[in-house]
């Protein structure tokens, strides 16, 4: 049974990501949306464990707060699998 923890909220966080960086630009929607369904979802499910697995027991050299970490995290996993540089 799937139950809400840290890996369950990576995973939502890298989600919502994705879906943020659709509404960045037209360019970044059509990448995006290139890439099937079910390859972002075995994306982030890799990338919720490297999350939890590398940043999670370093809590206290975070660069921010857990959102700021986990976004900048989702970002460049993102943009980078896609083969988008990142402009920020």
């Amino acid at each position: 049974m799937l139950e809400y923890n840290e890996q369950t909220e990576n995973l939502m966080e890298i989600a919502m990501m994705l879906e943020q960086l659709k509404g960045e630009s037209e360019y970044l929607f059509e990448v995006l949306t290139d890439i099937d369904s079910i390859t972002w979802k075995q994306k982030f499910v890799d990338w919720a464990n490297e999350f939890t697995e590398t940043y999670e027991p370093n809590k206290d050299v975070w660069p921010g707060n857990y959102l700021e970490v986990i976004e900048g995290f989702a970002r460049e996993k993102i943009l980078e699998f896609a083969g988008v540089e990142d402009k920020e």
